[in-house]
């Protein structure tokens, strides 16, 4: 399985089977910073069947597959806020206390 790399076009435009780096806050790809420079780790959808399958779709896969993504820096400082993708997330008290009360059922 592969890792996409995507350019400011929203294209692949390369490959690592490398494991990202962490450096400060971000990961760090070689090949990545070689082909589009400054990454950012991103939520992908491919629809090319051979490319899904490179990233990991299993065998006869027809659906659009979604993996990781290395990103050009670029392409993300492109996007607004709503094409970025967005996580609900909750602090610990509350995960905490709903786990109590169904633990009290």
């Amino acid at each position: 399985m592969s890792t996409p790399i995507i350019d400011e076009r929203c294209e692949i435009a390369g490959w690592t089977d490398q494991t990202p780096v962490i450096r400060s806050d971000r990961f760090h790809d070689e090949t990545a910073e070689r082909l589009v420079g400054p990454h950012y780790a991103v939520y992908v959808e491919i629809t090319d069947a051979a490319s899904a399958a490179r990233a990991g779709a299993p065998p006869h896969w027809r659906r659009p597959w979604r993996c990781i993504g290395l990103c050009s820096r670029k392409l993300m400082t492109m996007q607004t806020a709503t094409q970025t993708p967005l996580l609900r997330v909750y602090p610990m008290q509350a995960v905490a206390a709903a786990s109590e009360a169904v633990d009290r059922r």
